[in-house]
């Protein structure tokens, strides 16, 4: 928060909108259209919001034209905020427009996607070939994807409540562990340890999972060590060690409110937190990350919410993307 804060003071117009609100979630404020105005002021996009300055309007109809304001220009990065629908406010929100008023859910992963995308050096994201279309009442979001696979296990939700590390390491991450071997195991995808630096002398699967819990996050001590044994350090209870307190904080961070799964195509992930078996990984054209999807209809999907997928966070899926129209409800 301090360094978003001095970012502001520094450079008041520095940020776009959405930046402003995935920084801001957390606050309240009196009014819940006030979680947008309040901000549009200090946006390097303002020009395009200001028309919407209106306390006729209320924060359902708010919240719906700032989503389309984004992805009808072709920034597709707003469905990223979108995750975990079930826990808005205003249930009469499509699943594609993030309900600014709440804030129990995990942070969007655009942060992390960027973080990424610079340690491969620049790589600006490219808008879709085929801008998304809203229906005439304004409930449908029709966008362009690639269906990739199916998720088929969960594992259980970390404890929003304290609990000991202990329990953490034992009941929850133990088990999301040995999921993913008892799914996976020799039908794990090789897309998820391509290009990276997996340590000859240990289970590639296990190594996958150790980095997943903490986004791949590149901590400083792990330059030169493991992050299966930092990880078997957690699970040891060795404290000493200044690395397993820097992994564990990393991991609490990046898992809770968020659910580890498995995939039909051999992938693991952590995904929203009220993902289910047979949800479905859906590419956007134009995405940040995979996204999951759940049947609503016929040819009407929810969207669940973002996923953080090992091996498909750098835009790679084997072969020429096959995009379809996906109703978004």
């Amino acid at each position: 928060m301090a360094h978003f804060c001095a970012s502001i003071l520094s450079d008041p117009l520095s940020w776009p909108l959405l930046e402003l609100l995935e920084h801001t979630e957390w606050t309240s404020s009196s009014k819940d259209i006030d979680k947008v105005f309040a901000l549009i002021g200090l946006a390097n996009d303002q020009q395009t919001f200001k028309p919407l300055i209106n306390y006729a309007h209320d924060a359902p109809l708010l919240y719906s034209q700032v989503a389309l304001k984004y992805l009808l220009n072709g920034d597709m990065k707003i469905l990223n905020s979108a995750s975990d629908h079930s826990f808005s406010r205003y249930r009469q929100l499509p699943t594609w427009v993030p309900d600014w008023s709440t804030w129990p859910r995990a942070s969007s992963l655009g942060p992390q996607i960027s973080r990424l995308r610079a340690l491969d050096g620049p790589h600006p994201y490219k808008k879709p070939t085929k801008f998304p279309t809203v229906s005439p009442h304004g409930s449908q979001l029709t966008v362009s994807g690639q269906f990739t696979d199916r998720v088929v296990a969960i594992g259980r939700h970390l404890p929003l409540a304290r609990c000991s590390y202990r329990g953490i390491a034992f009941i929850f991450l133990e088990s999301w562990r040995r999921l993913a071997h008892r799914n996976l195991g020799a039908r794990a995808h090789p897309l998820m340890t391509k290009d990276m630096d997996v340590d000859p002398h240990v289970d590639p699967l296990d190594d996958v999972f150790a980095r997943l819990l903490t986004l791949e996050c590149p901590l400083e001590h792990l330059r030169s060590e493991s992050y299966l044994r930092t990880y078997l350090r957690f699970l040891g209870q060795a404290f000493e060690h200044e690395d397993v307190f820097k992994y564990c904080d990393r991991m609490l961070t990046s898992c809770r409110k968020r659910t580890f799964f498995v995939t039909e195509q051999g992938f693991m992930g952590l995904g929203p937190y009220f993902l289910r078996p047979g949800d479905r990984i859906v590419q956007l054209d134009g995405g940040w990350t995979p996204m999951a999807v759940r049947r609503k209809r016929a040819g009407c999907f929810e969207l669940v919410g973002e996923a953080y997928v090992p091996g498909l966070m750098r835009g790679g899926w084997e072969g020429d993307a096959v995009y379809e129209d996906i109703c978004l409800v």
